[in-house]
């Protein structure tokens, strides 16, 4: 078991795996349907690419002269001021992953990500992806998902009526898609302006941004980030903006299920960079998972089906 990072302040802790009462807390949140699943893009892969594989994929399609082809951000802005476009861009991704989730994984089979966060007693699911993943995980556990968006432009402002997940509940889950949605390329966050529109967007109103449901999530449930990596800036940012926006909420157990990068890494510092980036995250009351979102999600599955039942 990794050492615990000795932090002054409360700063993260860098336990690894899950000790036995942490898990308790989580199976119990779970079950009371008061834990919040906040997924990142690990939680799709191999289904679909990661961030820095899209980039990369779209920087060789556009010719993108830069030698940073995994930066999606900064490729996406290359192809928004290439084509005069920026939503010309986002369709362009979102075609892409739209190819990508016609023949879905199976969602009912006992190790699908999508499939055993679909199994728990949640009544709303965040996500900084653009797919439908989730949603089709719980169509196909037949439980009636209503999707909503993040409201941090003008045009989706617009376009869009009235947040409609006044009460999602566990029979009626809320899928809320943070980025925006494949369905409605002028949802998503791609490009480096977008990056920078949505915080501001998040800082100024946030009220407008997300409905009342969600920060209610966001204040009082457990927080189950999976798919992110360690050096992943949506996790960061959004950690930061969501944390300091809800600093007067109760505290709460929050957990990470990090991806170790390890490529990234040099050579026999592995704990210092985990401690690095525990350390980073600031007194924000996260425990840090690392390993890959499959099998912490089987396990959890397991561990769930243990003291509560079957899940499926």
């Amino acid at each position: 078991m990794l050492e615990e990072a000795q932090a002054v302040g409360g700063r993260v802790s860098l336990l690894s795996p899950l000790e036995q009462q942490q898990w308790d807390l989580l199976l119990r949140r779970i079950n009371a349907g008061e834990c919040t699943p906040f997924l990142g893009a690990g939680v799709s892969w191999p289904t679909l690419p990661t961030g820095g594989q899209l980039s990369r994929i779209l920087a060789r399609g556009y010719c993108y002269p830069l030698v940073d082809s995994s930066n999606l951000p900064r490729v996406g802005q290359y192809l928004a001021l290439r084509s005069g476009d920026p939503v010309d861009a986002k369709q362009r991704a979102a075609e892409r992953i739209i190819r990508r989730t016609r023949r879905p994984p199976n969602f009912l089979d006992d190790d699908d990500p999508h499939g055993i966060l679909a199994s728990l007693p949640l009544p709303v699911y965040l996500t900084t992806n653009w797919d439908c993943l989730m949603t089709m995980a719980l169509d196909a556990k037949g439980r009636k998902v209503i999707q909503e968006v993040a409201r941090w432009n003008s045009e989706v402002v617009t376009r869009l009526p009235r947040f409609s997940a006044n009460r999602p509940s566990q029979d009626r889950p809320l899928v809320f898609h943070l980025h925006g949605h494949t369905g409605m390329a002028a949802s998503m966050v791609l490009t480096e302006d977008d990056y920078i529109d949505f915080v501001a967007a998040m800082a100024r109103d946030l009220k407008t941004v997300v409905p009342p449901t969600v920060q209610d999530a966001l204040s009082f449930n457990t927080l189950l980030f999976i798919g992110y990596s360690l050096t992943d800036w949506n996790f960061h940012i959004l950690l930061r903006l969501l944390m300091r926006t809800l600093a007067d909420a109760p505290r709460r157990l929050n957990v990470s299920v990090q991806l170790p990068n390890r490529d990234l890494i040099v050579d026999g510092r592995e704990d210092d960079a985990k401690r690095f980036i525990a350390n980073s995250l600031g007194a924000s009351n996260v425990h840090i998972h690392w390993g890959e979102a499959k099998p912490f999600l089987v396990e959890l599955k397991q561990r769930y089906r243990d003291r509560y039942g079957d899940t499926s």
